[in-house]
């Protein structure tokens, strides 16, 4: 069972409030009948009223319900005053040490009050009925307490549980959150790293292909080079052969012409020789 101190802070207030009006209530004179207005002694209705019976009990009265002879008449207790006993009753000890200061805290002073009057009750022993009715209203005030301080403790317990709910689910989102964000950080310097690399490899390779494409061209270069003279030199004897084939073309041709002049002189002389 928690305690007062577990409670929130309004009831704090509202006890406060409620020993205020107790205070203000038991601090009231007592007042005297008009009919003993000529008896100054206040002690004598404060007995009076300090040897009232509790809520609840019976007061003993006479056959015909009048005052004894010679007694004096018993002031009747006020329902505020009753009701003050009664919350003066469900106080713990300081706090009736709290009120007894407060209600006697004024200064030349010279009547009694109802808290002077309650206080200086002489103790008397209770009744079976009078102790199981006390203990019965004791046990439903101290239920409807309990009651009430396990709601507003549940209903604390639920909104703490709440709060923390709450802030653990908001603290999971942003640790989930930042390593998310972590993780996709490290995913992305990775493929950064890898796009890195494999330009690199590319570019590497592209350089060591252009070395190779312009040794193949230098070669070329030569080589044709080579064939350009080799072209020159094939051009030059070609040329060559080709007046040495024209010359002896004309030499044939000469040597023609003269095989068919010595042929027609031949045939000349053979002619003539035939004619002599």
């Amino acid at each position: 069972m928690s305690s007062d101190s577990d409670a929130p802070q309004d009831e704090g207030g509202e006890k406060t409030e409620r020993m205020d009006r107790l205070r203000a209530l038991l601090t009231k004179p007592i007042k005297i009948p008009e009919s003993a207005s000529a008896d100054t002694e206040d002690a004598d209705y404060a007995a009076a009223v300090a040897a009232a019976a509790p809520q609840g009990a019976r007061t003993e009265m006479t056959a015909e319900g009048k005052t004894p002879k010679g007694a004096k008449a018993p002031v009747e207790t006020p329902p505020a005053v009753k009701a003050a006993a009664e919350a003066l009753d469900r106080l713990t000890e300081e706090e009736k040490d709290a009120v007894v200061e407060g209600a006697g805290s004024g200064k030349g002073r010279s009547r009694r009050t109802w808290a002077d009057a309650y206080l200086a009750k002489p103790d008397k022993p209770l009744t079976p009925e009078e102790v199981r009715a006390e203990l019965t209203v004791s046990l439903k005030e101290q239920g409807a307490d309990l009651r009430e301080l396990v709601a507003k403790r549940s209903a604390a317990q639920e909104k703490a549980l709440q709060e923390s709910l709450e802030a653990g689910l908001a603290e999971g989102i942003e640790a989930a959150r930042a390593t998310t964000v972590a993780e996709l950080a490290t995913r992305f310097d990775g493929r950064i790293d890898e796009q890195a690399a494999s330009a690199e490899q590319a570019a590497t390779a592209a350089r060591e292909e252009a070395a190779r494409l312009q040794e193949r061209l230098d070669e070329l270069t030569r080589t044709t080079g080579t064939l350009r003279g080799d072209l020159d030199a094939a051009r030059s004897a070609a040329d060559g052969a080709r007046e040495t084939a024209d010359a002896a073309t004309k030499k044939a041709a000469t040597a023609t012409t003269f095989a068919w002049v010595g042929i027609a002189l031949a045939v000349v002389a053979a002619v003539v020789g035939v004619v002599v």
